[in-house]
């Protein structure tokens, strides 16, 4: 078992609910009188009245923000113990009656940091640089902010943030996701005050027009320092992850997973989004949601449909990671062909693409055959039972040599269709056709062949 695979099963082992590890601090305000001021709950207040206020209302701790000079709106804060993997959760509810956008709660554990953005459109996190870009002179640098998830005003939430200060990792959760909105890879969970004590902090930003209003209850820090994680390494692959692209709804993967055998529970979806107009030349696509750590060790087969795969793309590099790390360990990769696989994917500037069964170069390496193309398998005794008389065809397909260890299992005309490569004690399969084009009348575009389906439960599952 390579010592990343190891990592990657302690890392599931401890965000998983079979170890509840060790609350460190508890609070949901129950019997607190209305009006008691979170100073007298043991917190340090840092901020004056007109700038942001901290007390209890109804049970749970009301925080009011105001505008305010310079983006310093105030702030409370609590010392409580520095752990190196835990598990932060707290319910809050937007509750403004205000118009006007801007920037107001934020909350503060060790050196990540959340926020709620515009009113509470949506929720954010701010972090520093990843690990790899610290300064020589600092821990940490700052940057930017990302959106996690949407917020609704005024509907509470339950949120969940899971931390691993030793893998550098962070995966974001909301109400009752399985899977996180986002995961951080690469980052410091610790700062520069990492050596004198943990903090939990609640303040304002101030940016905005008006008196923004928010309530938190049950706020819960456990840490997951003391759990081995024994036992989660025999955790069965019984999962399929499908990655959903530009044209996955061609390739009508679940759907042919569940006629085929594959129990509705056991597949998982991400789809991929395009939240703004495209203003510049990167993509601004982003997944729905992510595979934790957990997830990706229980998978037996990641299935990416017409899906991008470079760096600084859909998926973090962290997830990446994972994926190579569980086709090492015994999983299934199966790529797709389509306008964003493989070239326009940028899978050649992966760390994926040294274990493809083909040979990446040019973006444009997707293009028309110059006929169609009938699908087949490569010897009688591959795919049985399938009715290839029927004459799927190809109509344009991703023109890649192929690696000096590559497999063909299925074939379009004379030229390869489906291969493969053993990696590990896993497998990485290429599919180089593409779901798009169109035959003259009475040729089957593959993806409406009758027995389609069949064929791809069969790659999946094989």
């Amino acid at each position: 078992m390579s010592r990343n695979l190891l990592c990657l099963i302690l890392l599931a082992a401890a965000f998983s609910p079979a170890f509840p590890g060790e609350v460190i601090y508890e609070s949901n305000f129950a019997g607190v009188a209305d009006g008691t001021p979170l100073d007298k709950l043991g917190w340090t207040v840092n901020a004056s009245p007109e700038r942001s206020r901290y007390f209890i209302e109804g049970g749970k701790l009301r925080v009011e923000c105001f505008p305010a000079a310079k983006l310093r709106g105030g702030y409370a804060e609590l010392d409580v113990p520095l752990c190196a993997k835990g598990v932060l959760e707290f319910d809050l509810n937007p509750d403004s009656d205000s118009s006007k956008p801007g920037i107001a709660l934020f909350m503060d554990l060790y050196n990540m940091t959340f926020f709620w953005h515009d009113y509470c459109k949506d929720w954010r996190r701010y972090f520093p640089e990843p690990v790899a870009k610290r300064g020589k002179e600092f821990d940490v640098e700052p940057v930017g902010h990302r959106r996690i998830s949407e917020v609704a005003k005024g509907k509470g939430c339950h949120y969940k943030i899971c931390f691993d200060k030793d893998n550098d990792r962070v995966e974001y959760y909301k109400d009752n996701m399985e899977d996180p909105a986002f995961i951080d890879g690469g980052v410091a969970v610790w700062g520069r005050d990492e050596y004198l004590g943990g903090r939990l902090r609640l303040g304002n930003w101030g940016v905005g027009g008006g008196k923004v209003r928010f309530l938190l209850d049950n706020i819960k820090l456990t840490s997951l320092d003391k759990k081995d994680g024994r036992g989660a390494a025999a955790a069965p692959r019984e999962r399929i992850l499908l990655f959903n692209g530009l044209s996955f709804n061609r390739y009508q993967l679940k759907a042919s997973l569940l006629k085929n055998g594959v129990p509705e529970g056991a597949v998982k979806e991400f789809n991929i989004l395009n939240p703004r107009p495209a203003l510049t030349s990167e993509n601004s696509f982003v997944s729905d949601i992510l595979p934790s750590a957990q997830a990706a060790l229980r998978t037996k087969c990641f299935v990416l449909a017409d899906y991008p795969f470079g760096p600084g793309e859909v998926l973090p590099d962290c997830v990446v990671k994972d994926i190579l790390e569980n086709v090492r360990g015994g999983a299934r990769l199966v790529v797709f062909g389509g306008l964003l696989s493989l070239g326009k994917g940028e899978y050649g500037r992966s760390s994926l693409a040294e274990y493809l069964p083909v040979k990446l170069g040019s973006c444009w390496d997707l293009a028309k055959c110059e006929r169609p193309l009938p699908l087949a398998p490569v010897s009688p005794d591959k795919f049985k039972g399938l009715d290839w008389s029927a004459g799927p065809m190809v109509f344009y397909m991703h023109n890649l040599e192929l690696a000096k260890d590559a497999r063909v299992l299925l074939k379009a005309g004379e030229r390869p269709l489906l291969v493969s490569k053993r990696v590990g004690d896993g497998e990485i399969l290429v599919f180089l056709g593409a779901a798009c084009g169109a035959g003259a009348p009475g040729q089957t575009p593959f993806w409406k062949w009758t027995d389609w389906g069949k064929l791809v439960a069969a790659i999946v599952k094989e």
